[in-house]
């Protein structure tokens, strides 16, 4: 059996590689063994937005602001998943100018 570190740099690997089916699987293996932390959600979420899988994407995303509320990287992920769904999102982009003003992300200001 993989641990926690083993399964991260796993699905940070399979990501790289474009395999996002087996980086999701590390992905949700990284959150059974360590709910409370966050690489493993982010891991998740941005593996199923890129496999389209965006009810899936938008839950694992929230479980990432589950263990960090202000994370950039949940609300980076919530606003494309809604924007990639062709649901509002500009209350994401407003929380994260107002945790960052310099921030700026193309898809999303446009």
């Amino acid at each position: 059996d993989s641990s926690y570190e083993d399964l991260l740099l796993k699905t940070q690997s399979y990501s790289l590689l474009s395999e996002n089916k087996l980086a999701l699987s590390c992905a949700l293996r990284c959150v059974e063994i360590d709910s409370a932390s966050i690489e493993g959600w982010l891991a998740a979420g941005w593996s199923s937005y890129k496999l389209g899988l965006f009810p899936q994407a938008n839950d694992y995303f929230d479980g990432a602001m589950g263990c960090k509320r202000q994370s950039i990287d949940a609300l980076v992920g919530k606003a494309l998943v809604l924007q990639a769904e062709g649901k509002e999102y500009s209350s994401y982009y407003k929380a994260i100018k107002n945790l960052d003003a310099n921030f700026y992300l193309d898809k999303i200001s446009s």
